[in-house]
């Protein structure tokens, strides 16, 4: 019986991380890809900006060539909508925050930071945690 008890501790572990682990692992890896596939858009958009801005309510709001891309995050999702279309991306349990650098009043630059997190007793535990910076095409030569 004593066998039994020693053997039964690390296996009982080794079933944690097989049960719990590996798929939570997994779905985080789900979120981060798809805050990343929200990365490569709002990348895109941001070098053709003309202009940048970031509204009291936390819209990040780009200007194109006579058209305005609007990005929230809110619920879970970041959302992106121009006159013509509206996309959406899902991560449940990521987070994004951005923040528009200026100078003389005019935004270049759109610094986005980013986090998958994992609820724990004693708060937020965040994963795959990263920041970018993305230059506007026409403001970025005017600050150089």
């Amino acid at each position: 019986m004593a066998i039994m008890a020693v053997i039964a501790l690390p296996i009982s572990r080794l079933t944690k991380v097989v049960m719990w682990n590996i798929p939570q692992s997994l779905q985080f890896v789900q979120y981060n890809t798809s805050i990343l596939n929200a990365m490569q858009f709002i990348k895109h958009d941001i070098n053709a900006a003309a202009a940048l801005a970031k509204t009291e309510d936390g819209k990040l709001v780009i200007e194109q060539n006579g058209k305005t891309i609007n990005y929230v995050f809110n619920d879970g999702k970041i959302i992106r909508s121009s006159g013509e279309d509206e996309m959406q991306w899902d991560m449940k349990a990521g987070k994004v925050d951005w923040d528009v650098w200026q100078k003389d009043g005019k935004g270049y630059a759109v610094e986005i930071s980013k986090y998958v997190g994992a609820a724990r007793y004693n708060g937020v535990d965040k994963k795959m945690e990263n920041s970018y910076v993305f230059f506007a095409g026409v403001q970025a030569e005017a600050v150089k």
